[in-house]
């Protein structure tokens, strides 16, 4: 594993630039040790494995023949956005979403993709995230059985199905106010949007992001505490 400065990050659109097909890696899992955190994820067989900050850093590492991959850094209080992207010679290619971590008394690492349902690395939560732009209310978790949990949102029962790996996301309209979650016999109360200029902040028993995505819109993701 490295930390260093790339030389020349160009991004390549794999759909247009006629290269051979390269899979972006996709981080799985996620353990902390204080403010050590050791990722897994999966990536090309052999291939380079970058995660890059805002400021350019990154921290590299080649997976192995299987396509797995693992990598250990240190995660300052504040917290830590990353770039998940492969490396083919001096050209990058963009993974899906953008990973934050945040040590602490309460840390968090989760993938956060435009448009979609956050996916959470550490899977100790039964509601995993709620996601917003306002206009949409995403709500998904993750079941440690086969058993289908109970959702209500404002006292309104939601299907849900969960997905070979337990993971499970419903949609629904709603607009930028709080609700109450009801998971099975544990009852969770959603702070509503957050405002781009809050950034970061504990609210409501959980770590509220909220983040510009495109020129104009909005999307907050919402990562309950269960204590």
């Amino acid at each position: 594993m490295s930390a260093c400065k790339p030389a020349d990050q160009t991004k390549i659109d794999q759909s247009i630039s006629g290269t051979e097909w390269v899979r972006p890696p996709s981080l799985e899992n996620a353990t902390w040790n204080g403010n050590s955190i050791r990722l897994d994820g999966e990536a090309e067989p052999n291939g380079r494995v970058v995660l890059a900050d805002p400021s350019g850093r990154v921290y590299a590492v080649n997976a192995k023949p299987s396509g797995s991959f693992e990598i250990e850094l240190n995660v300052p209080d504040q917290g830590l956005y990353l770039k998940p992207r492969s490396q083919v010679g001096q050209e990058f290619i963009d993974g899906q979403g953008l990973v934050f971590l945040r040590p602490g008394e309460h840390p968090v690492a989760v993938t956060l993709t435009d448009g979609e349902a956050s996916y959470r690395l550490a899977h100790n939560n039964a509601l995993e995230a709620v996601d917003s732009d306002g206009a949409m209310l995403i709500v998904s978790g993750h079941a440690s059985t086969t058993a289908i949990p109970k959702l209500l949102v404002n006292g309104q029962p939601m299907p849900v199905e969960l997905d070979g790996l337990g993971h499970w996301a419903v949609v629904l309209p709603a607009g930028t106010g709080a609700a109450l979650i009801q998971l099975d016999d544990k009852a969770y109360h959603y702070p509503g949007l957050g405002a781009v200029e809050s950034g970061v902040e504990f609210v409501s028993d959980g770590w509220r992001i909220t983040r510009k995505i495109g020129d104009k819109a909005v999307q907050s993701t919402w990562l309950p505490v269960d204590r």
